[in-house]
């Protein structure tokens, strides 16, 4: 409509360029190349509407697609001397935020060098821009008070998915006032209790943490309703807590309800053993070796649910001090506290990669024909068991259902064959079960995040970043997974593993050649598509991170080019901003695969990106 009326010459130039730079910023190219149209024809009709037309066309300078900010250097290349000298000293502001393979024509068209602020490194030409790395944040006090905790409780009740510290503040602080004043507790959780009554879990849902109502009965001395079908053909009573869906998460949560219900209400120990000290899930190995002090001097016996929680979320290094006190202990909880403490707790276990083809089963043995994923190629993780930890002194074992959390795993895709298991959804809460084994969480979850690439499900990159912070390898899962969630399906999930990208950029513990393998494996099955890719890596190199980009992309393009057969659609985005990340790291060597590509026939956007690569690479 607006240029139907700027034709018709009803438009003013503050009209024009005012409403190209709300336009100009977009993604969307298209809409872009259509402004720049208009900007163009609106100069060619009027010339002396070119300054106010140049002055609007560079706004798109700053376009993170290399291809509309040439557009747009083209169109104020063919209006500039029409438009004068006046609007010089603007054009080169604005050309400082181009792409480096147009500052020599920025240069030369308006008078003056762009680019090169003197802050590069003088040996690579570039410095890295990556955030700092995160540390942990500490957990904070207990709650200090019945009050308190009843508002924790329903902002806790109130998310849609509540934070694993919230619900971990909550739990050991229904202890906490409950072995201080159990009636006052009772008296102030009333009115939370009136809003959100325990009715019981639904057998078909898994445990979570809002589940915690089960122990505010307790408190309350509310009996939990079992149902009626839990005693038919004489079973024994089962607890509500543990429907037929659970997952192994979701029963280890489960235990550790039923037995903090228990203790509300008979041993009423004076707080938990688990509860993590900073917000990761983790335990300092000093703070637990203090509480089972405590727990000593008090004659008080830890429960086993929360003992075993406590030593999955322990940190495996402990210094000499740590270990000292621990060998202190005299109580068998602190014998096997001090055993897992000196022998660094459960080892870490690398995972294998087992590429799954349509229709062939692995080479485990599993066959997956006449499935609905028959079509879905994916490349699969098998995870070791890591077993059970290492015993105490006196034989004590993690309990079965802390033990399940550890079981060996199948390649990830046979896993998918319980095509009926809908409750299956990682979250944060799973992580904070096991912050010291992001590698084993990763196998584990792998067709989750495969879900969010190659069947376009929505959110499972949220978790990314969780991995990223926590502790332990990052190994071939966590990459593999993380190499799915960039060519991720939602734009909130491709944002998240950028997160995760950079967060394990900044602690040094991305292999970016690992990572460019793969991608370029899923990228040659079909399971990512190289345009999602090209856009989270984009924004990935936005942010200053240019050699992190280069690092993954320069592994990534022999076998992205070198495939047989047509190679996949939308790879000139990638070989484009290859060229960029190149260019702006000084980074130089041929690559035999880019070279054949460029020194094919025709004008393609393949060739022609290509093309640009070997010539930055070449120096």
């Amino acid at each position: 409509m607006l240029a139907g009326l700027d034709e018709a010459g009803l438009i003013e130039p503050e009209v024009l360029v005012e409403s190209s730079a709300v336009v100009l910023f977009r993604a969307e190219k298209k809409l872009v190349r259509a402004q720049l149209g208009w900007l163009e024809r609106a100069a060619r009709r009027e010339p002396g509407r070119s300054g106010p037309v140049v002055l609007a066309a560079a706004e798109a300078f700053g376009h993170p697609d290399q291809a509309v900010q040439e557009r747009a250097l083209n169109v104020v290349a063919r209006h500039l001397r029409a438009a004068g000298e006046a609007v010089l000293p603007e054009l080169r502001l604005a050309a400082e935020v181009l792409n480096p393979a147009h500052h020599q024509r920025a240069g030369e068209l308006f008078g003056a060098p762009v680019g090169g602020d003197g802050d590069d490194d003088p040996d690579t030409g570039w410095n890295e821009l990556l955030p700092p790395a995160p540390q942990p944040l500490p957990l904070g006090p207990p709650i200090a008070s019945a009050a308190e905790l009843a508002q924790e409780l329903s902002a806790l009740l109130a998310a849609d998915e509540p934070e694993p510290t919230v619900f971990e503040r909550v739990l050991d602080g229904l202890v906490r006032q409950a072995h201080q004043d159990r009636a006052a507790l009772a008296e102030a959780l009333e009115p939370v209790r009136r809003v959100h009554p325990w009715s019981g879990v639904d057998r078909w849902r898994d445990c979570s943490p809002r589940d915690v109502l089960y122990v505010v009965a307790a408190v309350a001395g509310e009996t939990p309703p079992y149902r009626a079908w839990d005693f038919l053909g004489g079973k024994k009573k089962r607890s509500p807590l543990r429907g037929q869906n659970n997952t192994a998460q979701g029963t280890a949560l489960a235990a550790r309800l039923e037995e903090a219900a228990w203790q509300v209400t008979a041993n009423r120990p004076p707080y938990l053993l688990a509860t993590p000290t900073d917000t990761t899930g983790a335990i300092d190995p000093g703070t637990l070796v203090e509480r089972l002090a405590g727990y000593q001097t008090a004659g008080i016996t830890p429960g086993r649910a929360d003992l075993c929680a406590a030593l999955l979320r322990v940190g495996p290094r402990a210094d000499a001090g740590v270990l000292r006190a621990a060998e202190a202990l005299t109580s068998p909880s602190g014998r096997w506290a001090a055993q897992w403490l000196r022998t660094g707790g459960l080892p870490d276990q690398p995972s294998e990669r087992v590429l799954f083809a349509p229709g062939r089963g692995s080479k485990h043995g599993h066959q997956y024909a006449d499935r609905w994923w028959e079509d879905v190629r994916r490349v699969a993780v098998a995870q070791p068991g890591i077993g059970a930890g290492p015993k105490g002194p006196d034989g004590e074992r993690l309990a079965p259902e802390f033990r399940a959390l550890l079981e060996g795993t199948e390649p990830s895709v046979a896993r998918a064959r319980k095509v009926g298991d809908w409750t299956w959804r990682p979250t944060a809460h799973w992580a904070a079960m096991l912050p010291w084994h992001r590698e084993e969480l990763a196998a584990r979850w792998l067709d989750h995040f495969a879900a969010g690439a190659d069947r376009d499900e929505r959110g499972a990159g949220r978790l990314l970043p969780a991995l990223a912070e926590a502790g332990g390898p990052a190994g071939l899962a966590l990459h593999l997974a993380l190499a799915y969630g960039l060519g991720a399906r939602h734009t909130e999930d491709r944002t998240a593993a950028v997160d995760a990208l950079l967060v394990l950029a900044a602690r040094g513990e991305l292999d970016g050649a690992q990572l460019g393998r793969e991608l370029a494996a899923l990228v040659d099955c079909g399971a990512v598509k190289p345009n999602r890719l090209a856009a989270a890596l984009t924004l990935a190199a936005g942010t200053g991170a240019y050699g992190t980009v280069w690092s993954v992309l320069g592994p990534a393009l022999p076998a992205l080019l070198g495939g047989e057969g047509t190679p996949a659609r939308g790879l000139g985005d990638l070989l484009a901003l290859a060229a960029d990340c190149a260019r702006r790291t000084g980074a130089r060597g041929p690559v035999a695969e880019v070279t054949a590509a460029a020194e094919q026939g025709g004008s393609s956007r393949l060739v022609k990106e290509a093309r640009a690569l070997r010539d930055v690479l070449a120096g």
